[in-house]
């Protein structure tokens, strides 16, 4: 039995760096302003900032609009971002949008600023950065609704943790977000659904409650909720005909909600050995999907 409970604690202080590592990813981003926002003589320089991966970019972006608002015309609409001519969706975490349009290979992540033109039918309006956090939290409720059929944890938070939650996610603070994240966690009480959402470049995403286990009671892996929601991709078991980048934990990476949000590329059709990445970490599909939602 010491044996047994060693190990275990062993285990949860391994958990505990991981998570730790994880919440310290950071995205190397250029800002860039649009030439058609540009009103002085000379377009100002680009603008580099070092992005959490958890955080979403309505919450950090706040001195980059000032800086290139002295470049750009006096009426302006809102400011919205783009990379490659996609626009970039704000209620998505910047972890997620890097997976599922940037590459390792082209860093900084080289965005482009507009203040005009907002494209109304393919982005949501953000007016303020209160926005962001009722989004937050109703993903917030919606998930921990999915995972144990209530959302009385949540609603008995004070409204001091509920503003530490959303302000160690927005400053970075890992201590202050977990300290409150550990309150939505029942002790003893068993997880009826793993909420999952897939968003794929180009197509519509996918948003499903799993459970956690299979019919004979073992805990399932990523390859099966693969085979779960992706049937026509991954129709056997080791089918490689799809790449696939996966970002567990819902709307800020395991930060937010830990409920398991994936993010992918088809990347064609063919064959060519598929890829699944997890906060920007390639895990084996055997891993059991409950570890990833709790710790990535």
């Amino acid at each position: 039995v010491q044996r047994q409970t060693k190990m275990e604690a062993t285990n949860a202080g391994e958990d505990s760096q991981i998570r730790k590592a994880i919440w310290e990813g950071a995205i190397p981003v250029v800002f860039r302003l649009h030439p058609e926002d540009v009103a002085s003589l000379q377009p100002p320089d680009p603008y580099y900032l070092l992005v959490p991966r958890g955080t979403y970019f309505p919450s950090v972006t706040t001195a980059v609009r000032e800086y290139f608002l002295l470049s750009t015309a006096v009426v302006v609409d809102e400011m919205w971002l783009e990379y490659n001519g996609t626009p970039l969706k704000w209620h998505y975490p910047v972890g997620v949008l890097f997976d599922l349009l940037g590459s390792p290979r082209d860093l900084p992540w080289s965005l482009t600023v507009h203040f005009q033109g907002f494209p109304t039918q393919q982005l949501l309006r953000c007016p303020n950065d209160n926005t962001v956090k009722y989004h937050y939290m109703n993903v917030l409720k919606e998930a921990n609704f999915l995972k144990y059929g209530d959302i009385g944890r949540i609603n008995q938070l004070s409204v001091e943790d509920q503003n530490n939650l959303w302000q160690g996610i927005i400053t970075d603070q890992f201590n202050t977000f977990w300290r409150v994240n550990q309150m939505l966690q029942p002790e003893g009480k068993s997880i009826r659904n793993i909420p999952v959402r897939i968003v794929r470049k180009g197509r519509p995403h996918i948003q499903e409650p799993v459970k956690p286990t299979n019919a004979d009671g073992m805990e399932r892996t990523l390859e099966d909720v693969l085979h779960q929601l992706l049937p026509d991709q991954f129709s056997t078991p080791g089918s490689e005909s799809i790449n696939i980048t996966s970002v567990a934990g819902g709307v800020s990476s395991s930060s937010s909600s830990n409920s398991s949000s994936v993010s992918g590329d088809s990347g064609g059709s063919g064959g060519g050995g598929s890829s699944v990445t997890v906060q920007g970490i390639n895990p084996p599909r055997n891993t059991p999907v409950t570890w990833l939602m709790s710790n990535m």
